[in-house]
């Protein structure tokens, strides 16, 4: 099935739904709506209200376009096609059948002593790679989690940490918000410095720099009426003169 643009008919976020299902869900609000009153809505959004209503929650069967089934179907098979005589082939000689011994392949002994010893190898590569790993994502979400709360608290709009802000990436510099009001861009601009400053906060890198506040992260308003982009602005200025928004319908 294609994808397709569409508006929540609650919340007025921006979708991606399935062009041929019949029900969507909006991952901002848990409403559960139609999916053709939600393309028409994003066809024509002008004059449109939303109610932007307390939804129950949803833990129905999922309707994320992206989870489906992933098996794929049999091919259907050929049909069958009408088999021209061949011309008669001359018959051919069997060759005379000779025994061949298999191939044997040399018997590896190893020792107890080196055995021990590639066990503890493999023990040793094994711890480090999740020594590596695991306390870099525990670090991520601890700080993913305490930069939502935190920002959530510092906005002057009254969103849902849990419905309204998602964060990306292991150093956690992609931030998605859906705002219940549309904003300038000198506002969306920031709404930006804001969460910038509480991702630096959090990871302690509060005096690092434009580049590392602010240089790395990339953010998505989502509004009723549309939305802004901003991507890892270059330095200061860029930034405040707002040169890198980007308005997004």
């Amino acid at each position: 099935m294609a994808l397709k643009e569409g508006r929540c008919p609650n919340c007025g976020s921006i979708l991606t739904l399935e062009d041929k299902s019949e029900k969507g869900h909006c991952l901002f609000c848990d409403a559960v709506f139609e999916n053709a009153k939600a393309f028409d809505i994003a066809a024509n959004p002008e004059g449109v209200e939303f109610p932007n209503e307390e939804q129950p929650k949803y833990e129905g069967p999922s309707l994320d376009p992206v989870v489906r089934n992933n098996s794929i179907p049999a091919k259907a098979a050929a049909p069958a096609r009408d088999k021209k005589p061949s011309a008669r082939r001359a018959p051919v000689q069997a060759e005379a059948y000779v025994h061949k011994d298999p191939i044997k392949l040399p018997e590896v002994k190893l020792s107890k002593r080196t055995r021990i010893q590639l066990a503890l190898i493999t023990v040793i590569v094994i711890g480090l790679i999740a020594g590596i790993g695991v306390p870099t994502v525990t670090k991520r979400d601890n700080d993913r989690q305490q930069i939502i709360e935190k920002f959530a608290s510092e906005l002057k709009y009254d969103v849902s940490a849990e419905q309204a802000i998602a964060v990306r990436h292991i150093a956690n510099d992609y931030a998605l918000i859906a705002l219940p009001e549309d904003v300038t861009a000198e506002e969306a601009a920031e709404v930006f410095k804001t969460y910038c400053d509480v991702r630096a906060d959090i990871r302690g890198e509060a005096d690092a720099g434009f580049a590392k506040v602010y240089g790395g992260v990339s953010m998505k308003l989502i509004m009723p009426a549309g939305g802004f982009k901003i991507e890892e602005p270059a330095d200061q200025t860029e930034l405040d003169s707002g040169s890198n928004i980007i308005s997004v319908s």
